[in-house]
């Protein structure tokens, strides 16, 4: 079992402010808006260091109090509505503090199919990697998601779970348990307390959520199948069909007992083969990608559509640029520039899109992309729709020729392993060039500064001088009344 003071003892508070600073680096609007009491991150960070010395006091003296949450309502993708939880800064710290701990305490713990949330080598993108050399050796398929799973989740089984990892008479238990049954401000402006579900916005939301179903993930093993869990997208697949039929009645009768219901338009049986209890197809999407029977993995539809939006928007960002261009070579150019921009510069986008090309093989659909970008910079640059007599004006070739990156040329550099680009790196990267540009201006500024003032010294010395001789050489009016006394 574990207990609070395993927590203190393998993470600081300080550790987790840093990263979710970080975070607010990658998407500096949240720094303004994400706040249950309306405080922006700057407002809580002006005296951050007495904060923290505050929070920290609290946590150690055990008496840390949760704030209720902010309810509001986001629109996702497809016009669906999903309820976020806000938290205050204070408990956003405390949140992500206490979701390291568990999170690194339970490791070893938790089952190695299980991806979602997970620190080390366990990710989306071992998972994506896993499952293409899996999918190349299986037929049969089944595939599961779970009906608004953090909304479902019953408070009395979270917490039995959690008595079984942590002392019911110990600090963490009673700080874990005041968060899942926790207060919040309804969009109608009045406090309420859920009787089901863990609040999705939360930090420990994410934890908790692999703590309900990795006993599940742990049952699983004992079929002949091949498992992956990201969250609440489950994929069973093996090489014997009733095996793989078992492994998922299994499945499905345990998310029963769970009080979970499974999404009916999610809850496919498919396969490769003719085989009666099985759909045949020869393709199927999980998690953003389409896997072929052929072993070919492509881009779905709306991640495609997605990553042509982000070429789009950059673009439209040039355009004002682009129309006072006059000289069609340099209309060109700022296009381009535009779009390596996005591929390289713009830290979240470039990661979404270098994490794709990392796991497609379809060097057609790539090519595709790639005369998508090319139709898109010509059109910016013509301020007109695109049509297929323009490549006359502006030949692909010459695009490339001016340095219009490549998606295919990017993939094939990804799966040689000849480029080697993350997230961090990324931001990294960028952060010291700006500092580095940041640094060049104000020091441009503070010699034009210095320079100003010489000026205007040497010309207020030089008007004074002026004036000075002006007053010699020019009788005044008191020197005119002397001389007239002197004459009279």
């Amino acid at each position: 079992m574990i207990n609070f003071d395993d927590c203190l003892k393998i993470q600081d508070l300080a550790t987790n402010t840093i990263d979710l600073i970080n975070k607010l680096i990658f998407q500096p609007h949240k720094a303004y808006t994400t706040s249950s009491d309306g405080k922006t991150y700057f407002e809580f960070g002006a005296r951050i260091g007495h904060q923290l010395h505050l929070i920290d006091r609290k946590i150690k003296n055990k008496k840390y109090t949760w704030k209720p949450f902010r309810k509001i309502q986001v629109r996702a993708k497809l016009n669906k509505v999903r309820d976020i939880y806000l938290s205050c800064w204070e408990d956003k710290i405390v949140e992500g503090w206490l979701n390291d701990c568990l999170n690194r305490l339970l490791h070893e713990w938790f089952s190695k199919n299980s991806y979602a949330y997970r620190i080390e080598d366990l990710g989306l993108d071992s998972c994506q990697a896993r499952m293409e050399k899996t999918i190349k050796r299986n037929k049969y398929f089944i595939k599961r998601d779970i009906t608004k799973y953090f909304y479902s989740i019953d408070h009395q089984i979270i917490l039995a779970q959690l008595a079984e990892l942590i002392d019911p008479n110990d600090y963490l238990y009673e700080l874990i348990t005041a968060r899942i049954r926790c207060e919040y401000l309804d969009t109608d402006k009045t406090i309420k307390k859920p009787v089901i579900g863990i609040p999705f916005g939360s930090a420990i939301a994410c934890t908790l959520s692999n703590i309900h179903l990795t006993a599940l993930d742990k049952d699983m093993v004992k079929f002949r199948i091949e498992y992956f869990r990201y969250a609440d997208d489950i994929l069973i697949m093996g090489d014997d069909p009733d095996e793989v039929i078992r492994a998922g009645e299994y499945f499905d009768n345990e998310i029963a007992k769970l009080k979970l219901a499974l999404k009916p338009s999610a809850k496919q049986n498919i396969s490769f083969v003719e085989h009666p209890k099985f759909t045949k197809v020869t393709k199927f999407k999980h998690l953003g990608l389409e896997f072929s029977c052929e072993g070919v993995v492509r881009f779905a539809v709306e991640k495609q559509r997605k990553i042509i939006n982000f070429f789009k928007r950059e673009l439209n960002k040039r355009k004002y640029m682009i129309r006072k261009e006059k000289n069609l070579d340099r209309k060109i150019g700022i296009a381009i520039d535009g779009v390596n921009m996005m591929i390289t510069n713009r830290i979240r986008c470039a990661a979404i899109v270098d994490y794709y090309l990392k796991h497609v093989n379809d060097e057609l659909q790539l090519k595709n992309i790639d005369r998508l970008i090319a139709e898109l910079v010509i059109s910016t640059v013509l301020d007109k729709p695109f049509r297929q007599k323009d490549f006359r004006i502006i030949p692909f070739k010459k695009l490339r020729k001016m340095g219009l990156t490549s998606l295919l040329h990017r993939s094939r550099l990804h799966r040689h392993d000849h480029l080697k680009v993350s997230f961090l790196s990324l931001h990294n990267e960028l952060v010291f060039r700006r500092y580095e540009e940041l640094r060049i201006r104000r020091r441009d500024r503070i010699d034009h500064m210095r320079m100003s003032r010489k000026i205007r010294g040497t010309k207020i010395r030089h008007e004074q001088l002026i004036h000075d001789q002006k007053q010699a050489s020019s009788p005044t009016e008191h020197n005119l009344e002397n001389r007239n006394m002197k004459s009279l």
